[in-house]
């Protein structure tokens, strides 16, 4: 989840890429709101757990991630193209916004154990074997675990959409205020046991 150059940027991909402008425009005014280390109250996970899926087998990311991913070490640089899927229903849009204001309340409240008991195994294993793992996008390396950062982004939830039953896109657009700058991301949750997972997150900055 890192920064872009400018707050008009996010706004301008979200058009001019396919599949994630007015395709899937959420058709409501975003307004972006700081996660407060609050919301981050689930269950952390335990070291013994977070080991025991570091051994699993490494899992592939979804089909969806893997057909829509940007290569930008390509000679011809290739853009994210948003999966294409059908607007959630509400009830599923307010229930995965929820599990995403806690995924950056856990961002925000520095507190990666909590925000790794929101992935999935499958995500959380890929995470912890890649050779630059991105659990670091949800810690301050400057601060101590469980410590607030002093940067605490806001995010909206600009739409959800159903890619296919149990599966779903999810567009987030966030701001760090201290320093006026926006990201974007481009998260894929799954359901599972009858719980929402993150099962990646695509970086779009």
């Amino acid at each position: 989840m890192r920064k872009l150059r400018s707050v008009g940027l996010a706004f301008c991909a979200m058009i001019l890429l396919p599949g994630i402008g007015a395709a899937q425009d959420s058709g409501r005014e975003l307004e972006l709101t700081v996660p407060g280390p609050e919301l981050c109250s689930g269950e952390p996970l335990q070291m013994d757990q977070i080991m025991a899926v570091a051994g699993t087998p490494l899992s592939e990311a979804s089909p969806e991630v893997a057909a829509a991913s940007p290569n930008p070490d390509a000679a011809t640089p290739t853009p994210f193209i948003a999966p294409t899927g059908t607007p959630a229903s509400d009830e599923t849009t307010a229930e995965v916004t929820r599990l995403v204001m806690q995924l950056y309340a856990c961002q925000n409240a520095n507190d990666q154990a909590r925000a790794f008991a929101l992935f999935s195994d499958g995500y959380l294993t890929r995470l912890l074997q890649s050779s630059t793992p991105r659990p670091e996008g949800f810690l301050n390396p400057g601060a101590a675990s469980g410590t607030p950062v002093p940067d605490p982004v806001e995010v909206a939830v600009h739409f959800v959409v159903e890619l296919r039953p149990d599966v779903y896109g999810v567009d987030v657009i966030g701001r760090y205020p201290a320093t006026d700058t926006e990201f974007t991301d481009y998260l894929i949750v799954v359901r599972s046991g009858g719980e929402l997972r993150v099962d990646d997150i695509i970086d779009l900055t």
